[in-house]
């Protein structure tokens, strides 16, 4: 493995409504045969593996394509942005962008909003997840 290999952009937490899409950026500097791969912690705490890439297609698991896509766009600098196509509250998970080795994974949590919810993020209002406020959003509708 060259040294070198790092994640230059990093992933942040976003807020999507349900039915939208939602992106999350991962700018990899890659000089060697390292991998890089996206992925989510399932409500079950189970990770799964969303893409790898491989250089062939777009190394995204064939089960998921119906969910998720990566934007290559800046393919030269090491782009590897994923998109949620579709939004639904069961994606409001945690998502990790890294190179296959371990150990270098940066995190994001996407807070998937229902409708009531959104309505109510128009006031600036506090996110509720898992018995904690998580961050204060301030979405625009």
């Amino acid at each position: 493995m060259t040294s070198g290999q790092e994640i230059v952009t990093s992933p942040t937490n976003t807020a999507a409504k349900v039915s939208s899409q939602a992106f999350f950026n991962c700018t990899v500097n890659l000089h060697g045969d390292d991998h890089i791969i996206w992925g989510y912690i399932s409500k079950k705490l189970f990770l799964v593996r969303i893409y790898t890439s491989n250089g062939d297609g777009d190394g995204v698991e064939t089960e998921l394509r119906d969910k998720f896509a990566i934007d290559r766009g800046d393919h030269a600098n090491g782009a590897h942005n994923l998109v949620v196509k579709n939004v639904q509250m069961d994606l409001g998970v945690r998502y990790y962008c890294g190179l296959a080795r371990k150990g270098n994974e940066k995190y994001a949590e996407l807070i998937a909003l229902g409708m009531l919810c959104a309505e109510f993020m128009q006031f600036n209002c506090y996110i509720i997840k898992q018995k904690r406020v998580t961050e204060f959003l301030q979405i625009f509708c």
